[in-house]
Parts: structure tokens; C-alpha cells; sequence
């Protein structure tokens, strides 16, 4: 079993077996731990539950970077946790121990504009057992599982202004991420070069333009990710 997680296998492909049982894995989990909060735990332990969920994001992506430094394929241009979905879930238990509202109305944007695509598409080429697959998912669907943990068992919900909140904290990851990118020669936030995988960036030229291009579609995004909240917002309000 040890030798399967760490020997390679690119058997990975959209839809296959693989694929959907991450996703009625992390269905299931995120249903189950959201009725669990709800019906029977105190608010201390919904607070607990949340940083367990968390703090297990964060302790994939650090055991994952430990597992490539011990087999020598850790790569500065590609294995920091610079991927906006890498980042989140290595931060995640900052959120989680804070509770912060500011953090939720800036990520939850980012996870349903992007995580999301991540896992209909997945950029990935590893099968389970290995631990590609499992930093993977961890670091993605695990992401909608703690956004949604905290949409249902905190009770946030983000506000219109939070469309432009989460829009200008992004920009500001991007120029970090370029200077990055041009110290490293990497492609970190895929700003040098499009996902191997099909993605909404190839509905836009090439580089640079797809980059500017994308731009333009972040807003019309978040605006369409927010109106769900606003309508159940509108219905609730006397």
C-alpha cells in the first residue's frame, strides 16, 4: 500500500471512477459533517469540527511538500503553495481559528469562481492511492466542503460589497504571484501559461491576452456567485 501512494501512475482522466468517487466522497462528508454541526453539537464543538476540517487542508498540502522534499522532486516553481486553491487550503486554519467574516467574504468568491472548475476539471493525473490524488482533492473539494461548512453551520453569507472586496484582495494576489513568477521562471496562478486541462482560459487568446482578457470575466463571475445569497437573503427578509 505504502509503495502504491508513492509509485506513479497517469491513469487519472475526467469522469472515470477515480474521479467521481472523490466527488460522492466529499458529497458525502460535507453533507454529513453539516447535519452532525447543526443538530447535535454546541457552538464550541461546530468551532471544533470547523478547525479539524481546516486543519486537515493544511496538514495535506505541508505532509505533501514533506513527501516531494523526501523523494527529491520538490521544485521551487512548482510545489510552493502559491496555486490560489494551494494557498487557501495551507492557510485554511487561519480562517477556521479566527472566524474571520473578512476572510470568508473575500474566499468564498475565489472557491466557487475557481475551486469549483478545479473539480469538474481536474488538473490531475494520478489515480488513488497515490498522494498527488489525495493533495489534490484535499486541496480542492476540501475546500468547498469548509466554505460550505461555514455558508450552513456559521451562518456567513457574504454581502454585495464583498464582490469587490474579494476582486481587489485577488489583483493584489496577482501582482505577488508576478513577481513570483518572473523570480522563479514559474507559472504559478497560471499566469504565464494556460492549465494543461480544458478551462474557461481557453476561450481567450493566448498569452498575454488571455490573462487581461480574464479579467474582464472575474466580476461577471462573483456577481453571478452572489446573486444565490442575495435571492435567499430577499426571501428572509420580513
Amino acid at each position: 500500500m505504502i509503495n502504491a501512494f508513492f509509485r506513479d501512475n497517469h491513469n487519472f482522466s475526467f469522469g472515470n471512477s477515480h474521479h467521481i468517487a472523490a466527488l460522492v466522497l466529499f458529497s458525502f462528508f460535507t453533507i454529513c459533517s453539516i447535519y452532525i454541526a447543526n443538530k447535535y453539537c454546541s457552538e464550541q464543538q461546530k468551532y471544533k469540527l470547523g478547525n479539524y476540517i481546516g486543519g486537515s487542508l493544511s496538514l495535506t498540502i505541508v505532509l505533501w511538500i514533506i513527501a516531494e522534499i523526501s523523494l527529491g522532486k520538490f521544485d521551487l516553481a512548482i510545489d510552493l503553495p502559491l496555486y490560489l486553491c494551494s494557498f487557501m487550503a495551507f492557510t485554511m486554519p487561519i480562517f477556521t481559528l479566527t472566524r474571520s467574516f473578512l476572510i470568508y467574504e473575500i474566499i468564498v468568491f475565489w472557491i466557487w469562481g475557481g475551486t469549483l472548475q478545479a473539480v469538474i476539471t481536474p488538473d490531475l493525473y494520478h489515480n488513488f492511492p497515490h498522494y498527488n490524488f489525495i493533495k489534490y482533492w484535499m486541496g480542492h473539494a476540501g475546500l468547498i466542503w469548509m466554505i460550505l461548512y461555514a455558508t450552513y453551520v456559521y451562518q456567513y453569507r457574504p454581502t454585495f460589497k464583498s464582490i469587490f472586496k474579494s476582486f481587489g484582495v485577488l489583483q493584489i494576489y496577482f501582482i505577488l504571484i508576478i513577481g513570483v513568477n518572473y523570480l522563479l521562471g514559474s507559472n504559478y496562478a497560471y499566469l504565464n501559461e494556460k492549465p494543461t486541462v480544458g478551462s474557461v482560459l481557453d476561450w481567450f487568446g493566448p498569452w498575454p491576452y488571455y490573462v487581461i482578457q480574464g479579467q474582464f470575466l472575474i466580476l461577471p463571475i462573483f456577481f453571478v456567485i452572489y446573486m444565490p445569497f442575495y435571492f435567499s437573503n430577499k426571501r428572509h427578509t420580513p
